[in-house]
């Protein structure tokens, strides 16, 4: 049973679900899941998050909405490429295949609502995950990889499970939470115990971005991946970037927003002139980045009050490669990684 302090803090607009049958694959094994019919809305999450539903430990937010389908490739481009970062190596393969292109057994995604990838400050990342599953089902999917070492114990009265370095957490009736184990603690805790709520930087920039879209983030110190071969020194004025945050539409049309740790007008139009020239959008200049003709074509910068955006806005859908390149790029030129 929820205690009201839970229930509060769950998502706006979760009810009972309609459970049937199913058949996922995990790896190599089948696991036939029987869930019987609990009647109510087909919906898993809503459109939203609430403030305690993630905990104050995440540094970075990654939210994909799944619907109940595989997820758009345009948006796999780039949640991708925060699902393969090093704080969700944790994360079974199995799950993060849902949006990447290096696996290729996945959860079935006729069961899911909803993922958020949580990653903390000191590099460690989990996914709460809305879904039609049993806890058994749940608990075969934290073991996936090393079946011979599950452990079982219980955080604040839910169940929790760990297998190496994977661990598991049942939240609610159709939410959990998997990945490393600091963060599973941490956000059953914020579910059902006295941990603070995501809030300061990560929360006011999630919010920034546009809520109807399938995918939206807030990045905090984290490295993506690139293939990006052209090696890139930055400019000072990158030295300034806090935060990149954002969000993508099923169309691919990208926005990244580049947040400054000043609100003075002259640092943010330093910034857009940089990412202009360095991007290749500056008359006469060549870019210090490699994009494709596509992507190119399709960005422009946009200057704010404490906040550069680029929005690469395509006149059709774009190629998916198109888009990790991009946002690989992106990331390449103002981290300098």
């Amino acid at each position: 049973m929820l205690s009201d302090q839970s229930r509060r803090r769950l998502l706006f607009g979760v009810g009972s679900v309609l459970f049937g049958g199913s058949v996922a694959v995990f790896g190599d094994e089948t696991i036939i899941t029987n869930l019987g019919s609990a009647g109510g809305s087909d919906q898993l999450g809503a459109d939203d998050l609430t403030a305690g539903t993630i905990p104050a430990s995440a540094d970075t937010l990654a939210v994909v909405q799944v619907d109940r389908a595989e997820p758009p490739a345009v948006v796999s481009a780039v949640a991708g490429s925060i699902a393969e970062s090093a704080p969700f190596a944790a994360v079974p393969t199995q799950l993060r295949g849902l949006v990447s292109s290096d696996s290729s057994a996945t959860v079935d995604p006729s069961r899911i609502g909803k993922l958020a990838f949580v990653g903390s400050a000191d590099g460690r990342g989990a996914v709460v995950v809305w879904a039609d599953w049993t806890e058994d089902h749940f608990a075969d999917l934290v073991s996936s990889s090393d079946s011979n070492d599950r452990r079982t114990q219980t955080r604040h009265g839910r169940p929790m499970y760990t297998a190496g370095d994977t661990a598991g957490g049942v939240l609610a009736e159709t939410t959990f939470v998997v990945g490393h184990p600091s963060v599973v603690v941490d956000t059953i805790g914020v579910w059902h115990g006295d941990e603070e709520p995501v809030g300061g930087s990560t929360l006011s920039t999630y919010d920034l971005t546009r809520r109807q879209s399938p995918f939206r983030f807030t990045l905090g110190d984290v490295q993506l991946p690139c293939d990006c071969a052209t090696a890139v020194r930055q400019p000072p004025v990158y030295d300034h970037v806090t935060r990149r945050y954002g969000s993508l539409s099923k169309a691919g049309v990208l926005r990244v927003s580049l947040a400054l740790d000043s609100k003075n007008a002259e640092d943010t139009a330093a910034l857009a002139t940089a990412l202009r020239r360095d991007l290749g959008l500056a008359e006469g200049v060549s870019a210090r980045i490699e994009l494709p003709n596509e992507a190119v074509s399709g960005l422009s910068v946009h200057e704010g009050s404490d906040a550069v955006m680029i929005r690469f806005s395509p006149a059709d859908t774009p190629h998916p490669s198109t888009l990790t390149e991009l946002f690989g790029g992106l990331e390449h030129l103002v981290s300098g990684q």
